[in-house]
């Protein structure tokens, strides 16, 4: 799993790229409840959506985080978009951990 972030004022975009490649199934497996451990010191977000490939988009819950928040994936394919709104705080970069 690939993991980076895009940032504008008020908002995030995180892009995941899953290389959980199959060779037996000639597929990419869906990893299943994926938590994002996101760090944004000094900035909350009380919102997030989920965008991937031939799904509507989909809100998630977001769990607030002394550093940031944690948001949990219920499936994550090849690609995945989760696109973090409603920013409060300062505006400093961001880092995702997957697991």
């Amino acid at each position: 799993m690939t993991v980076s972030s895009r940032c504008s004022t008020a908002s995030r975009a995180l892009h995941l790229v899953n290389y959980a490649y199959d060779e037996a199934a000639d597929a990419v497996r869906p990893l299943r409840d994926l938590r994002l451990d996101v760090r944004a010191p000094g900035r909350s977000f009380s919102r997030a959506t989920v965008h991937q490939p031939g799904r509507a988009p989909a809100a998630l819950p977001v769990t607030p985080k002394p550093d940031g928040c944690q948001l949990t994936l219920p499936t994550a394919g090849v690609y995945t978009v989760v696109h973090r709104a409603g920013a409060t705080g300062a505006a400093e970069g961001s880092e995702a951990n997957a697991r």
